[in-house]
């Protein structure tokens, strides 16, 4: 994926231009998918709130390499972030409709709180 390399923003941008040109498709599975991808990006760069928002969207199917990447993402902000943090950062996630995410992962990051309040969905990314 670009990005590992370390170049975080040529990565995120391009995973950007997908997302929009995926929407604008209608491919939704495809848009779950690059969302976690986005997700899994963001945590490498170590903005963990923003990956678990991401990642928490939607659990497509995944090819062995991306369930990897994404179960050492959430791990990773599992422990950044505290218990508490990554409960709160999941909800928000899983509380987003796949527009919202779109949108969500779409702004500056500056801009980067979720548009919604979230409502109580699992808190766990292993939860059915």
């Amino acid at each position: 994926m670009v990005g590992r390399d370390g170049d975080y923003e040529r990565g995120a941008a391009l995973l950007r231009e997908s997302l929009a040109v995926l929407r604008g498709m209608r491919h939704g599975q495809r848009l779950s998918r690059g969302l976690c991808l986005l997700g899994v990006l963001e945590g490498d760069r170590g903005t963990r709130d923003r990956s678990v928002r991401l990642i928490g969207e939607k659990r497509p199917e995944f090819v062995l390499a991306e369930r990897q990447d994404r179960e050492a993402s959430l791990a990773a902000a599992q422990a950044a972030l505290g218990e508490e943090g990554f409960a709160k950062a999941w909800a928000e996630g899983q509380a987003l409709t796949l527009n919202e995410a779109v949108e969500y992962a779409l702004r500056d990051e500056a801009q980067s709180a979720p548009a919604r309040t979230p409502t109580a969905r699992a808190l766990s990314p292993y939860a059915s």
